[in-house]
């Protein structure tokens, strides 16, 4: 039997109250009696409670349950809500759970992606708890020093048994400092198979353009993993221009990143560093253009090193058929083993015409010292290709 009464206090309050009893054929009885009050303290402003009582015969366990929670709103789109919710039992543990949110929303150069808070505890046994938040601008703002700045903060966390079963921490700020574009990114990440964090702290910095005498793009992150291991990942670029007519540049890579969605931090580190120097001519109106460069690889995990030193030249370099001609010296070590390559290569590429296209290359790889058994001492590489319509 179930009997229910409602209806308005006044025009913000309403109350309600609902009884049901239950008999069952083995003598047992169930009485349950809720009872529900709402109102609205401000316009917009609001509050609810209800109290539940469940009553058992024949020293069967009793219940007692209790919901209460308010709201908030804040106009343009944002609204706050907190509920707490305990459910205690004579023959079992009772439970508590507590909810706090923030919906998403604009507020001027701001964009609010919400928060959300919830906690959930079993008496003397289990407490469990979850959290998210983000904030960035959606337009540049004016900090001072740093013009047309941008920032973003997030957080998203799982705790549960007293110990963290996912963190994840995040912030970026990026703008123009002293005419170049610098920005700082922090990312820390719990992994619970390690029991530890990983941290990223990254810097970026360019600078420079086509016009400007010296150009600079720097990446460094500096990697901390759960075991205290460090690494310095690394992603320079530098040139400037020699003269009129050539461009000297650097690059520098360090433990160059690899994207995976399942890996700690969303990448793996390849064990590789890599150190090059460039000299090219790109004057225009030239007729002959050449280049050097060098360039040196090491692989941390096999301890195998790798340089090479080319030179290339590029005939006839205003006709749209230029030849293009280059040599490559290649020498790797491993251990007590040295290997050594001569690379020559020919391009030719005419220029497509409105019914035929040709192109040819012929390439040479010469080995000195030692080389695998499967290859041959001179290794010669041809390919032509025409094409006539018809």
């Amino acid at each position: 039997n179930t009997v229910m009464v409602e209806g308005s206090i006044n025009q913000t309050t309403k109350l309600r109250s609902e009884a049901t009893a239950t008999k069952f054929d083995n003598g047992d009885r169930e009485d349950i009696r809720a009872h529900t009050l709402e109102t609205s303290v401000l316009k917009q402003a609001g509050v609810a409670v209800t109290d539940t009582t469940i009553d058992r015969n024949n020293a069967r366990p009793d219940e007692r349950k209790r919901n209460y929670g308010f709201w908030i709103d804040f106009g343009k789109g944002l609204r706050m809500n907190y509920g707490y919710q305990s459910d205690t039992n004579e023959a079992a543990n009772g439970t508590r759970q507590s909810q706090f949110g923030l919906t998403s929303g604009t507020f001027g150069n701001l964009t609010f992606g919400g928060a959300n808070y919830q906690s959930q505890q079993w008496d003397r046994s289990r407490q469990r708890s979850l959290g998210n938040f983000s904030l960035q601008t959606n337009k540049p703002v004016q900090l001072g020093f740093l013009r047309d700045a941008q920032f973003k903060f997030a957080t998203d966390t799982i705790r549960d048994y007293d110990l963290w079963q996912r963190e994840q921490n995040m912030a970026a700020v990026a703008g123009k400092l002293l005419g170049s574009n610098a920005a700082f990114e922090y990312l820390s990440q719990f992994s619970p198979h390690h029991r530890g964090r990983a941290i990223d702290r990254t810097f970026r910095w360019q600078n420079g353009n086509d016009k400007t005498l010296m150009n600079l793009n720097v990446m460094y992150k500096h990697r901390t993993m759960p075991d205290d291991r460090t690494f310095a990942i690394r992603d320079v670029t530098a040139s400037m221009k020699v003269g009129k007519e050539a461009t000297l540049s650097h690059a520098i890579k360090s433990y160059p990143e690899v994207q995976r969605g399942d890996a700690l931090l969303g990448s793996v580190l390849q064990p590789t560093r890599m150190v090059q120097w460039r000299l090219d001519q790109q004057a225009k109106g030239q007729d002959t253009l050449f280049g050097v460069s060098w360039r040196e690889d090491l692989n941390e995990q096999t301890k195998e090193m790798k340089r090479m030193a080319s030179l290339h030249l590029t005939l006839f370099a205003n006709n749209p058929s230029p030849l293009k001609l280059s040599y490559g010296l290649e020498q790797g070590d491993l251990g007590n083993r040295r290997e050594t390559a001569h690379r020559y290569e020919l391009q030719f590429n005419q220029r497509p015409g409105p019914n035929q296209n040709f192109s040819l290359y012929l390439g040479n790889v010469s080995w000195q010292h030692l080389r695998n058994q499967d290859t041959h001492r001179e290794n010669w590489t041809m390919r032509l290709e025409w094409q006539v319509r018809f």
